[in-house]
């Protein structure tokens, strides 16, 4: 570098005599903040570049704006810790009704099938409305078919379904979390064939319902346990109203439901499979049936009804654990008089998985 010259060089204070020597006043140049020129990047010109200033393609790109700050989760409201979260299915007439109907096919196909194997005693456990035990002694009418319940509110349900639909069954009380010998006291004895559904998961210990429940199976009896799957799918991803993912979230709401049900009876986890616990239960033979529910959109007529009573009941259930936005939007859309309402639709499908897993009693 040149004496003199450059950043930081020395230079004579202003006012100072030329060659005044020793006693010229000397200070250090200030540095000039260094300068920066932003170049535009260079594309081809078959990409959208165009020529710059020395014939070569260049093309500005514009800086990222920042992105807004994300809005804050609003907080699950929990329902008041004195509401009961078990459901009381007293009051669920309609639902039970609605649901026997719903299984109705399967239940008369699985009960021919049961048939073939034969049975004297057949009990329906947590039966509700009892369809299933009026398709078992449809299927086999010398059989004995017990339709069995812990309410008894539940059981008058069954009662009038049974009437209804002329099935001569004999109705008991019996509560799956009693135990082996309790629910032998109430059926009466041994029985051929056990059929639970969509109620062991409602014990406190489900692994000692199942182990209850095949204790009261004669030998080479069979049990047959309806649970798992996967439940039914009626909305598109994104509706246009609310935010997406809406059903994906009830389902959520469901499970938090489910997890503090199981919290407040203070329920013993069953980390593993049904078709480990039957084993584990005793039973041999274990055989999985799955029907998948594919109904492609539009849905029309008695499908429509039955995919928006299905929403409309989840709703019920789950609403405590949806956030007040998608309450709001549920609320819309399961009205028939608000221009949201989901009948109005032509894009609602009904996809659904259901598994019935069977065992035998060695």
């Amino acid at each position: 570098m040149v004496p003199g010259r450059g950043r930081g060089a020395l230079r004579p204070v202003r006012g100072a005599r030329r060659g005044a020597g020793a006693g010229a006043r000397l200070h250090r140049r200030r540095p000039e903040p260094r300068r920066t020129r932003t170049r535009p990047s260079r594309l081809p010109r078959a990409l959208g570049g165009g020529p710059g200033p020395h014939g070569r393609p260049v093309r500005t790109v514009d800086r990222p704006r920042p992105r807004p700050p994300r809005p804050r989760p609003r907080p699950r409201r929990e329902p008041p810790l004195s509401s009961p979260i078990a459901l009381d299915y007293s009051e669920q007439e309609r639902w039970l009704r609605q649901s026997a109907a719903r299984n109705a096919e399967r239940d008369r196909r699985l009960a021919a099938e049961f048939a073939v194997a034969g049975y004297d005693r057949a009990a329906d456990i947590g039966c509700g409305a009892g369809g299933m035990a009026a398709a078992l002694k449809s299927a086999r009418p010398g059989a004995a078919v017990l339709a069995v319940d812990s309410d008894a509110a539940v059981l008058d349900i069954a009662r009038s379904y049974a009437a209804e639909h002329g099935a001569d069954l004999d109705f008991r009380t019996a509560d799956l979390d009693a135990g082996a010998e309790a629910i032998r006291d109430a059926l009466g004895g041994p029985v051929d064939l056990v059929w639970a559904g969509h109620v062991v998961h409602h014990a406190v210990d489900q692994q000692a319902a199942l182990d209850a429940l095949a204790a009261n199976l004669r030998p080479g009896g069979r049990m047959a346990v309806a649970e798992g799957g996967l439940g039914a799918r009626i909305l598109p991803w994104d509706i246009g109203f609310g935010r997406p993912g809406l059903h994906a979230r009830l389902e959520t709401a469901g499970s938090l439901r489910m997890e503090a049900e199981n919290a407040e009876r203070g329920a013993v986890p069953m980390p593993y499979g049904w078709t480990r616990a039957l084993r584990l239960a005793g039973l041999r033979d274990i055989e999985t049936r799955t029907e998948f529910i594919d109904r492609p959109a539009p849905l029309a007529g008695g499908d429509l009804t039955e995919a928006l009573d299905s929403l409309a009941a989840r709703v019920e259930w789950f609403g405590d654990f949806l956030d007040g936005e998608d309450r709001d939007v549920w609320q819309a859309l399961l009205d028939p008089a608000d221009s949201h309402w989901l009948g109005n639709r032509d894009d609602l499908h009904h996809w659904e998985i259901r598994t019935v897993y069977t065992g035998r009693r060695a």
